[in-house]
């Protein structure tokens, strides 16, 4: 063997002996940190988006990998992860890599991109939609006469519902069943009296929608619709009366007016204040409007009712921390933040809530009554639902729609989805993805649409 060949075999030996051990460290899991000039045990970042095939990028060096990706033999420290997805708006978050543990970041949304279109012309002033933005209901104005109508959005087929002079009513309001399938309305006259009519909304039914008419009155009726379908109670002052979707009518009358009512799968519960500045909630059967003789004593008066589920009701006062969360089937109260409306986080009215008052937003656990602060605004909200798959939610102001979401490291990703000159009502069709919402900007005013 030549002295040349004997040096070529001794370095690659030495090359060898040397980075063995280096080899075995990286293959171990371990990596030189150069800002701690040291070796340590590496971490692992986790990352999967919806949809899939997402860019993610570390400190704005691209890892030319999509998602969903593992990406491992990082050294213990504080990553800007940034995603990206030609068509979506772009998302990133400060993530810190732990010494021999994963970071995840599971689940992230990625938000279309995309600018609202408007589908539906209309310059209705009072509009609203269902709760899964497949139709909708306005009230259209000339200089004679004011028209309620129904809209099919899909078929953009519209249903003439009711007309009356264009003074007649001061004030009008709408509200659509969670279905669609029924519609009511109410107008405030000028002598200040409340007129109340509920329509039926099928196309394809008789020429005559008006179901139930309550005469008029110096209080606005309470109502309630029931969360999977179009059956709806009503209190008019002592009057209760129960409108089924098979169009079955129950009337009784009452000891005591109340003050709230929500219409429950298996029964009716009505709020009425109590004697000693306290509240009551009183089970009504549903089959012959008569008290079950289950009640719930509230420790104060003063409440609003703002609604439930079969196993809880969730009420409110005026001041903060004045929330309510009733355990029906326990008979506990426990504390929760003042809200003056909720969603359910699943269709079937049950999972984690979202509770939202003028400025602030919350989401709480029904379970463990613990709840946690997501945002706080400076612009009335007018109001809220989950995003779907619940790692987002979405409110809207008068003049804005955005999409926040849940996961609070570093900070809270906003998405801005429609900014207008005016929105009065929004829905979103989970089926489709599809975020539906009533607005108005320069001379265009109807219905609009976006994918989330």
């Amino acid at each position: 063997m030549n002295i040349r060949r004997k040096i070529v075999v001794l370095i690659l030996l030495l090359t060898f002996f040397a980075s063995a051990p280096l080899i075995l460290l990286y293959a171990s899991g371990y990596s030189y940190s150069l800002k701690k000039n040291r070796l340590e045990k590496s971490g692992i970042l986790k990352v999967d988006t919806v949809p899939d095939g997402a860019t993610v990028s570390l400190d704005d060096k691209a890892t030319r990998r999509t998602t969903p990706v593992s990406i491992g033999h990082l050294t213990p420290e504080q990553y800007l992860v940034t995603i990206n997805k030609p068509g979506f708006l772009p998302w990133s978050k400060t993530l810190m890599i732990e010494s021999g543990k994963t970071t995840f970041a599971k689940g992230v949304v990625m938000v279309a991109g995309a600018l609202p279109q408007l589908i539906s012309r209309a310059t209705a002033k009072v509009s609203t939609l269902d709760s899964n933005g497949i139709s909708a209901a306005y009230v259209n104005e000339d200089d004679q006469w004011k028209e309620v109508q129904y809209l099919e959005i899909t078929t953009n087929n519209t249903l003439p519902l009711a007309r009356f002079a264009i003074d007649r009513y001061e004030e009008t309001y709408l509200s659509l069943s969670n279905d669609g399938q029924r519609l009511l309305f109410s107008g405030r006259a000028t002598d200040g009296r409340i007129s109340l009519q509920i329509y039926r909304t099928n196309l394809l039914s008789s020429p005559n929608q008006l179901e139930l008419q309550i005469e008029p009155s110096e209080n606005h009726p309470l109502f309630s619709w029931s969360n999977d379908g179009h059956t709806i109670a009503l209190a008019n002052g002592y009057e209760l009366t129960l409108l089924t979707s098979t169009n079955e009518r129950i009337d009784t009358v009452l000891k005591s007016a109340p003050s709230g009512i929500f219409l429950a799968n298996d029964a009716i519960w009505l709020l009425n204040d109590a004697a000693g500045d306290t509240g009551l909630l009183t089970q009504v059967g549903l089959r012959d409007l008569k008290p079950t003789g289950q009640e719930i004593s509230l420790p104060h008066a003063g409440l609003s009712l703002i609604g439930g589920n079969n196993r809880y009701l969730v009420l409110s006062g005026d001041e903060p921390d004045s929330g309510l969360l009733v355990d029906i089937g326990r008979d506990q109260v426990s504390r929760l933040p003042k809200s003056d409306g909720l969603a359910w986080e699943r269709d079937d009215s049950t999972g984690r809530l979202l509770l939202w008052n003028d400025f602030e937003i919350y989401v709480a656990n029904p379970e463990n009554g613990e709840s946690y602060l997501v945002t706080r605004l400076g612009t009335p909200i007018t109001d809220c639902q989950w995003f779907p798959l619940g790692t987002m939610i979405i409110f809207a102001t008068n003049k804005k729609i955005t999409a926040i979401e849940l996961d609070d490291r570093d900070h809270r990703n906003t998405f801005t989805l429609a900014n207008f000159e005016s929105i009065s009502s929004m829905a979103i069709d989970e089926q489709t993805g599809i975020l539906r919402f009533v607005g108005a900007i320069g001379s265009q005013r109807g219905i609009y649409e976006r994918p989330l």
